[in-house]
């Protein structure tokens, strides 16, 4: 039986925690593809962080902020306005974290960390 710090070492995910740190170093599974056949944008919560997994008009898929998803639209902007999770400028909004994507067997799947690291394997499906 584990002590009651040891447990929330290992029971906490959420950004800059240790076990936060190591889950973030593997591809995860997010939404299936079938999700967007109706809709172009849906509230994800990934390792503790409040996300939204969008699909713009040239059909790439995208990972932000969902404070920062939900202020761009209370502006009166187009969700099709995003900018890809890659982009230079979505990286710098997001601050925390950065985020890969990948669509395989139907699962759209994310990869997020630390923008010094990139996504040690690639996602074999």
């Amino acid at each position: 039986m584990l002590d009651g710090s040891k447990n929330r070492i290992l029971m906490q995910n959420g950004p800059r925690t240790p076990m936060g740190e190591l889950l973030r170093r593997y591809w995860m599974p997010i939404a299936a593809v079938s999700e967007f056949e109706k809709i172009r944008a849906k509230a994800v919560r990934l390792l503790g962080e409040d996300l939204s997994l969008y699909l713009d008009l040239n059909g790439r898929y995208g990972l932000v902020d969902r404070r920062w998803f939900r202020d761009l639209l209370s502006r009166n902007r187009r969700p099709s306005a995003l900018r890809s999770s890659r982009d230079p400028v979505n990286q710098v909004r997001q601050k925390e974290s950065w985020v890969a994507l990948t669509e395989r067997s139907g699962v759209n799947w994310a990869w997020t960390s630390r923008p010094d690291r990139s996504p040690e394997r690639q996602l074999a499906l």
